[in-house]
C-alpha cells in the first residue's frame, strides 16, 4: 500500500474537517445534552435511559468518526495513485511519441526505387497510427482521472492551447499576406499602403499579446502533471491558404485553389523558420 507522508498541517486540516463534520457536531451536542440532563435527573430509570442512549450515540459518533477518517486516508493514496499512473502513462506517451518521430524520419529516408517500396512504406504507416491511436488512449486515460486530481483535464488544457496557436498562425499569415501585397502588389497607392501598413502594426500588437497568454498557458501546463505533453496539440493546415499569391500572375485571392485571374494552380509560400 502506497503511504503519503503529510505535514503537521494537513493532519489539522484533517482533523479539522472531521470534528466539524455536520453529524459529528450533531451528535456531539446530543451526547452533551444526555450527560447533562442525566446527571440532573434524579430517577434511576431514567438515568439507566441516559445511559444507553449515551452509550447508542457514541458508538455511532465513534463510528462517523472512524468512518471520516478512512475516507480521507483513502482519498490521499487514490490521489498518490492517480499521480504515479499519471507519471507511467506520460511515460508512455512519450516513448510513443519518439517512434512516431523514428516511423517519420524512416518513411522520409525511404527509396522510392525499392521494388517492395509501397509495402515497406504502407507497413510504417500503418505502425505510425497504432502509435496516433495508442498516445489517444494514454490521453483518454489520464483524462479519467479528472474526479480525483483536478490537473488532470489534459484534453481541456491542450484544446485551449490549440484554440490560441490557431489564432497566433492567423494573425502571422495577414502579416504575411499583407506585407506581400505592400512588396509586390503595383496597382495600389501609397494611402492604401499606408492603411495596411497601420493594420500590421495592429495586427502585431494583437499578435504579441496572444503570444504571452501561450507562453502562460504552456508554462502552467508545464509546471503541473501534465508536463511533457505539449506536443499533442494536432498540427493544422496552413492558414497561409487563407490568402493566396498566383505563381504566374502574381494576384493575390482568396477561396479557390484556382487563380481567378490566369488559371493556374496556387502553390503555398514556404514559412519561415523564425
Amino acid at each position: 500500500m502506497i503511504k503519503k507522508q503529510t505535514k503537521l498541517y494537513e493532519r489539522w486540516i484533517t482533523f479539522i474537517k472531521i470534528i466539524f463534520d455536520p453529524w459529528v457536531v450533531l451528535l456531539s451536542i446530543i451526547l452533551v445534552l444526555l450527560f447533562i440532563y442525566a446527571g440532573d435527573s434524579e430517577k434511576i430509570a431514567l438515568k439507566y435511559i441516559f445511559a444507553l442512549l449515551v452509550s447508542i450515540i457514541s458508538g455511532l459518533l465513534g463510528a462517523i468518526i472512524m468512518r471520516k477518517w478512512i475516507d480521507l486516508n483513502d482519498e490521499n493514496i487514490m490521489i498518490v495513485r492517480g499521480l504515479l499512473t499519471i507519471r507511467s502513462l506520460k511515460l508512455m506517451y512519450q516513448s510513443l511519441q519518439q517512434t512516431e518521430n523514428r516511423i517519420k524520419k524512416y518513411i522520409e529516408n525511404l527509396d522510392e526505387s525499392e521494388k517492395n517500396f509501397s509495402l515497406i512504406k504502407s507497413n510504417f504507416e500503418e505502425v505510425k497510427e497504432k502509435c496516433l491511436l495508442l498516445k489517444e488512449e494514454c490521453i483518454n486515460s489520464i483524462e479519467n482521472w479528472t474526479d480525483i486530481i483536478d490537473e488532470a483535464n489534459v484534453k481541456t488544457r491542450l484544446s485551449t492551447l490549440k484554440k490560441l496557436k490557431l489564432e497566433e498562425e492567423k494573425l502571422e499569415g495577414k502579416i504575411y499576406i499583407l506585407d506581400k501585397i505592400i512588396q509586390e502588389d503595383k496597382n495600389i497607392d501609397e494611402n492604401k499602403q499606408a492603411q495596411m501598413r497601420d493594420r500590421i502594426e495592429q495586427i502585431e500588437i494583437e499578435l504579441k499579446e496572444l503570444r504571452t497568454n501561450i507562453s502562460l498557458k504552456e508554462n502552467e501546463i508545464n509546471s503541473s502533471i501534465l508536463s511533457g505533453l505539449l506536443d499533442t496539440s494536432l498540427p493544422t493546415e496552413s492558414v497561409y491558404s487563407l490568402y493566396k499569391s498566383c505563381p504566374s500572375c502574381g494576384s493575390f485571392y482568396s477561396g479557390s485553389n484556382i487563380c481567378p485571374f490566369c488559371g493556374e494552380p496556387f502553390t503555398a509560400p514556404q514559412r519561415s523558420s523564425n
